[in-house]
């Protein structure tokens, strides 16, 4: 079971942890664009295990049936480098199945794999929208006066990541994984609300 094989990883003597906060940490300026003390496994360390070649994202966590492979990027969402990130999930996958000591094959996995940029170099806001998209701005007078549910930033966000379609061409690619009992989200949060949601489900969790 993928559960059995997390926690087999995650209390090996070699496997580190470390907080959301540690995972981070931008090696050019040395400061983190999250600050929590959530703790996952890294992945990064893990990989090393295996090798130089293979790359991985920079936290492992789990929630209920679900492994999550999280990746910490500061910068914004345009400038994600979408093959990178594909190797990173293909890679992880790998290095995840390297590490369990499970003896017999899995039938199946969820994976979630999210994308956390930072929310300062991705400034999203009906705010913000409105003043730049007068026409925007327009529509969301008429929702309000007549009393709709006027559009969110949480809507803003997820019409920005829409518009590229690169989450919809990452989660089509790993749509075939799906037949091999492997099933595979995507994700990417750039508002700190999102970021503030998402980790909400690893909060209080045992991290030993």
């Amino acid at each position: 079971m993928p559960i059995q094989s997390f926690h087999q990883i995650k209390l090996r003597s070699e496997t580190k942890q470390k907080t959301v906060t540690e995972l981070c940490v931008d090696k050019n300026t040395n400061t983190s664009f999250v600050e929590s003390d959530i703790v996952m496994i890294d992945f990064d360390a893990l990989a090393k295990e295996v090798g130089n070649i293979v790359c991985s994202s920079d936290g492992l966590a789990l929630n209920g049936n679900t492994i999550h492979f999280v990746e910490f990027k500061n910068q914004p969402w345009r400038k994600i480098d979408i093959s990178n990130y594909l190797r990173k999930i293909y890679d992880g996958i790998s290095i995840f199945g390297f590490h369990s000591q499970n003896t017999t094959k899995l039938q199946q996995i969820d994976i979630h794999c999210t994308i956390i940029c930072n929310p300062d170099k991705n400034p999203i806001s009906v705010e913000k929208t409105r003043e730049e998209n007068p026409v925007f701005g327009v529509f969301q007078k008429n929702l309000e006066e007549s009393g709709s549910k006027i559009t969110s930033n949480q809507d803003v966000s997820n019409h920005q990541k829409s518009k590229d379609g690169k989450l919809m061409h990452i989660q089509k690619l790993l749509e075939g994984l799906s037949k091999f009992g492997i099933r595979i989200k995507v994700n990417a949060l750039l508002t700190q609300e999102e970021i503030d949601q998402f980790l909400l489900q690893f909060d209080n969790q045992e991290t030993t």
